[in-house]
């Protein structure tokens, strides 16, 4: 299994999905409403970063119409998640 380093944007974007657990939207969306706090100018890290969040299984896509791409919680990593991002947990 992949590791995820844990860093601002991968925390602001898994946090986001665990206090909105039904939550899905664009790579553009993320960025422009999950977590602009972190992002500034790096749109292309929240793209990379949800392709790595898909790759280990915490993330799902839904291919839409017109090469849209919705990202939301995978419903079976919500504990692996919250592990992830409890400060206390390990760092997987």
């Amino acid at each position: 299994m992949t590791t995820l380093r844990r860093d601002a944007l991968s925390t602001a974007i898994l946090r986001y999905l665990i206090e909105h657990p039904d939550a899905r939207d664009t790579a553009d969306g993320i960025a422009d409403w999950w977590v602009p706090q972190v992002v500034a100018d790096r749109r292309g890290d929240v793209e990379n970063m949800l392709e790595h969040l898909c790759a280990i299984g915490w993330i799902t896509v839904i291919e839409r119409s017109g090469s849209r791409r919705l990202y939301g919680l995978a419903r079976d990593a919500d504990a692996a998640v919250r592990s992830y991002l409890d400060p206390a947990g390990p760092t997987p």
